[in-house]
């Protein structure tokens, strides 16, 4: 005979796992089966134990913790509004001076010695930055402050 965990129990194993929106609780208890009654009790069981966010106010901070991980993993702001979007949380604004010192950073640890003026190797970096999430007029900037004598063609 098989024994399910009722969801407010499913729910706290997954929030002891790392921090969860409600939105992705939502998704796992469903895909678990659970009734949509008892996936809402479940919600409202992490709401009043101050487990999950309940208000705006919290729902903001979980995005800036959530941001703040992923910018320290080298993701940019594309990637990272991306990410809290299916979350179903609010995305962050764009600041392009900070998105490109870490796309600056990026660039320099991989391409430290190498000359961006080769076709080749300026097509690898932007599309290396591009898959970490940033923006094109950020990779643009990024690549001048990177070689000043840079010159883009393809703009």
């Amino acid at each position: 005979m098989y024994f399910r965990k009722p969801a407010t129990h499913k729910m706290m194993d997954l929030l002891a796992i790392r921090e969860h929106s409600i939105l992705e609780i939502e998704k796992k208890l469903a895909e678990k089966k659970y009734a949509t009654e008892e996936i809402g009790e479940a919600i409202a069981y992490g709401k009043k134990h101050g487990w999950l966010p309940d208000g705006t106010d919290k729902n903001k901070a979980m995005s800036a913790r959530i941001a703040g991980d992923l910018g320290k993993k080298g993701k940019g702001q594309h990637a990272i509004n991306h990410k809290l979007e299916s979350m179903g949380l609010p995305t962050l604004e764009l600041d392009l001076e900070s998105e490109t010192a870490k796309a600056l950073q990026l660039l320099e640890k991989k391409y430290r010695s190498q000359n961006l003026n080769d076709t080749k190797i300026k097509a690898q970096a932007i599309r290396f930055l591009g898959g970490k999430g940033f923006s094109e007029d950020c990779i643009m900037k990024t690549l001048r402050t990177f070689q000043p004598n840079i010159t883009i063609d393809f703009e």
